[in-house]
């Protein structure tokens, strides 16, 4: 959960001309598998063009390493 401070700091941030990804996801497993989850999001970073940009496959890759599944949903904010 992110605090005040922290949702003033995203609001407030500037990329600098650099692409930003801002990912929202359900990964409520009780509705689908984290494989479905994780099939969807690469779907939606190829329709988008960033499939194989660093924050794309770090983001793939926290999903396969590091998520924690028991939690229903996942925001995620990347800009290399």
């Amino acid at each position: 959960m992110i605090d005040q401070a922290q949702l003033e700091n995203l609001c407030s941030f500037e990329s600098d001309g650099e692409k930003v990804i801002s990912v929202y996801l359900d990964t409520d497993t009780a509705k689908e598998s984290s494989e479905s989850i994780k099939s969807q999001l690469k779907g939606m970073l190829r329709d988008a063009q960033l499939q194989s940009t660093p924050d794309a496959e770090n983001i793939e890759r926290y999903l396969d390493l590091s998520y924690d599944w028991s939690t229903p949903g996942l925001a995620i904010f990347s800009c290399a």
